[in-house]
């Protein structure tokens, strides 16, 4: 009972996700963020498109064709369990499309939560808690709805070089 709880509070905290300059999604939206704020409604967001820095080296994931939209995906941060992790999604061509994003294996399947994000100027900054397993051959998903079609595309996400299954020369 206890595992049930565990699991269901991670799952509940990995929907904590959000793409700036776009719209919450919320109730009624099953595959949402549940309504998770993006946590920019007290600043603007001129400059380079939503308006505040994040923490962390940039990581270019790379930038591929999803649909007939192009999408540039860089991650800021490491890939740590249980910790935030931001992704700047561009898309290119109008109107936006609705997202989906989430950690999957090779084959797409879910790994912690699946979540929808919107935009309203192709700009997309997505913050998400990494899932327990993420693991080397772990992706990053985006599914780009447009049109009435929908596909998509991952991209191999930067993970931190040491290993971390010989602990005998370093504390973590």
């Amino acid at each position: 009972m206890k595992t049930k709880a565990l699991v269901v509070g991670f799952a509940s905290l990995a929907l904590s996700l959000a793409a700036c300059g776009g719209e919450k999604t919320g109730e009624g939206d099953p595959e949402g963020s549940g309504g998770a704020s993006n946590g920019h409604e007290d600043h603007d967001h001129d400059g380079h498109g939503h308006g505040h820095a994040h923490e962390g080296e940039e990581h270019a994931l790379g930038s591929t064709t999803i649909g007939s939209r192009k999408v540039s995906v860089t991650q800021i941060g490491e890939i740590e369990t249980g910790k935030e992790v931001v992704f700047d999604i561009a898309v290119g061509g109008t109107p936006s499309p609705t997202l989906r994003v989430w950690f999957g294996d090779s084959a797409g399947k879910v790994m912690g939560a699946k979540s929808k994000v919107t935009s309203a100027n192709g700009d997309y900054d997505v913050h998400m808690m990494v899932p327990a397993g993420v693991r080397e051959r772990t992706k990053f998903w985006v599914e780009v709805e447009d049109q009435g079609s929908t596909n998509k595309k991952s991209f191999d996400l930067e993970l931190d070089d040491h290993d971390h299954d010989d602990h005998d020369d370093h504390d973590h």
